[in-house]
């Protein structure tokens, strides 16, 4: 396995201008004639290419953010993709887990590590939402949501999730700390006696009073 960046690709190929086709085919060229096994190729905003001999998945990356600084990006994708690799995870979502890490990266001055406690936000997708509150929610449909979310500099990555509640992304995850609002009961919060069970932690915090989207549509009728 090779990683050239865009740049890198084409110098290899030996283009002298780019022709996304061109390099394509000439990369697949390359991958069967040296008989290697995959060129992963990072291409900034427009994500990452797997070339193989016989086929060529692209992975756009996640929702944008604003770039800081892009040093570091190239290397993060493939530290993160050895991760995956090594952890036997899916491939498809090893290269989608490295778009979201570099993602974290280049919204952050410098070369950063990407502590585990970097901050995972999860949103219900539409239907869950219809299926709780009613057939005329949400207002805000679940990409909106979530670019509003990414925007904010706490957050580094957005996870839609499409059951009735986050308990199986709870499990798979297990994060260190989980967050709700204190309208909850420790007792009825989702999750919270897994989180226990790997010593994380659990928080409620205050609401503001006055302020939730049903009493926002409610002024607005």
């Amino acid at each position: 396995l090779i990683t050239p960046n865009k740049k890198e690709a084409i110098e290899l190929t030996g283009l002298t201008n780019f022709d996304k086709d061109l390099l394509n085919t000439t990369l697949r060229k390359i991958s069967k004639n040296f008989n290697i096994k995959s060129i992963v190729m990072t291409q900034g905003k427009d994500g990452i290419s797997h070339i193989k001999s016989n086929k060529i998945n692209t992975y756009p990356t996640s929702i944008s953010k604003q770039v800081y600084d892009v040093s570091g990006a190239g290397d993060t994708v493939i530290a993160t993709l050895a991760c995956g690799i090594s952890a036997k995870l899916d491939l498809s979502d090893s290269f989608k887990l490295a778009n979201l890490a570099a993602g974290i990266v280049i919204s952050k001055l410098g070369t950063v590590p990407i502590k585990g406690e970097e901050l995972l936000e999860e949103i219900e997708d539409n239907s869950s939402i219809k299926t709780i509150k009613g057939k005329n929610r949400p207002i805000v449909d679940e990409t909106d949501r979530a670019r509003v979310l990414c925007a904010l500099e706490s957050i580094d990555a957005v996870i839609i999730f499409k059951e009735s509640t986050p308990i199986k992304l709870i499990k798979e995850i297990k994060p260190d700390v989980l967050i709700k609002g204190n309208d909850y009961t420790p007792k009825s919060v989702v999750g919270a006696n897994e989180i226990k069970k790997w010593k994380g932690k659990l928080y409620l915090v205050p609401i503001v009073e006055g302020k939730s989207s049903s009493k926002i549509i409610s002024k607005m009728k």
